[in-house]
């Protein structure tokens, strides 16, 4: 609906309010709340929003796991690939590289200025152009990774025999692409149930409402898009 556009979200927050067609709502990406909420908000997001309740997927935590997997596998040059809307994932992938002693090369970290399969399309007929190639990415999202793995197929790079690939958000098609992706699960049914409560209680106690700021923890699914690292 908004495009990540701060202003459209305002607006439409605005509409809702004033045309009375919402109790409440539940905002899926980061939002700069004014200071005084006209309507009950659930946020999406990590940071601290005063007098909104906020719910995010711890995914440091997450991409630690990710990457330490990696590491165990072998992999020691891993790359990630992101687009403009994903700092936060590429500073905690950077962050976990950082803890766990790799050496980060930032030629193989490529950021996008497109969304979903057309960034990991992208990214990977930049990786095909590289002498020296990661043997493992991380990718922003699952169709990210989708879109990679169907330009290298295409290719000739074998996957997971040639590079290892793990998605984020464990999407329904993860699991039943040509190749199984490996993936960090993100949005469960227990986070999203958790998100409505959070909202039902906010709309029919306004005046003593407790904020929450609550981060539920990922998990990584391994599946068939990541292996041990080859020998050279």
């Amino acid at each position: 609906l908004c495009g990540f556009s701060q202003e459209k979200v305002s607006a439409l927050i605005d509409k809702l309010v004033e045309d009375e067609l919402a109790d409440g709502v539940i905002i899926l990406m980061e939002f700069a709340c004014p200071r005084r909420l006209q309507i009950p908000l659930v946020q999406f997001t990590s940071n601290y929003c005063p007098g909104c309740d906020t719910i995010a997927s711890d995914m440091e935590s997450g991409i630690l796991e990710a990457v330490r997997y990696l590491s165990e596998l072998g992999h020691r040059k891993i790359g990630f690939i992101s687009e403009k809307n994903t700092q936060q994932k590429l500073d905690a992938f950077r962050s976990a590289m950082g803890r766990l002693a790799l050496a980060q090369n930032e030629k193989y970290v490529f950021i996008s200025d497109k969304r979903f399969a057309a960034i990991g399309e992208e990214a990977a007929d930049y990786y095909l152009k590289l002498a020296d190639r990661p043997t493992a990415l991380l990718c922003a999202y699952d169709e990210v990774a989708l879109g990679a793995i169907h330009v290298f197929q295409n290719n000739g790079v074998h996957i997971p025999e040639n590079i290892s690939i793990i998605g984020i958000n464990d999407i329904p098609s993860a699991a039943y692409a040509s190749v199984p992706l490996t993936t960090i699960s993100t949005y469960s049914v227990e986070m999203m149930q958790q998100c409505v409560k959070m909202l039902l209680d906010h709309m029919k106690k306004q005046e003593n409402h407790m904020i929450q700021n609550i981060r539920v923890g990922c998990r990584l699914i391994v599946r068939d898009t990541t292996a041990r690292v080859r020998e050279e």
